[in-house]
């Protein structure tokens, strides 16, 4: 199924140790970083960090 979506065998099988496994790049790791995190804040009943992020209302200074 990896292979059938691009997704290399080598870094399939690492996804479990994607902190520590050398297969990934430091941009991957950010970008699971911040899936983990999303996955976190749905477990916690919160709200995406992207949707939190946009209904923020910011009083700006005149």
């Amino acid at each position: 199924m990896a292979n059938d979506e691009g997704l290399a065998i080598a870094k399939a099988r690492e996804v479990p140790r994607w902190r520590v496994s050398d297969v990934f790049t430091p941009l991957e790791r950010d970008v699971m970083e911040y899936a983990a995190a999303q996955g976190f804040a749905a477990a916690c009943g919160l709200k995406p960090l992207a949707e939190a992020a946009t209904s923020l209302q910011i009083a700006v200074p005149r």
